[in-house]
């Protein structure tokens, strides 16, 4: 019983709209809380954006 490429391509999908979830939510704090370079904002949003 194997894994089909629709559940392997459905999991890759999970994975990186995960990953680009928390690097989006994850940058804005970094930024907000310990006093990061705003410029941070900019791949929280390019990552944002990759999620949605």
């Amino acid at each position: 019983m194997g894994l089909g490429m629709f559940e392997i391509k459905t999991i890759a999908l999970f994975i990186i709209t995960a990953i680009a979830e928390i690097v989006g939510c994850y940058l804005p704090y970094l930024w907000l809380v310990q006093n990061k370079s705003p410029l941070l904002l900019i791949p929280a949003a390019i990552s944002l954006a990759l999620f949605a």
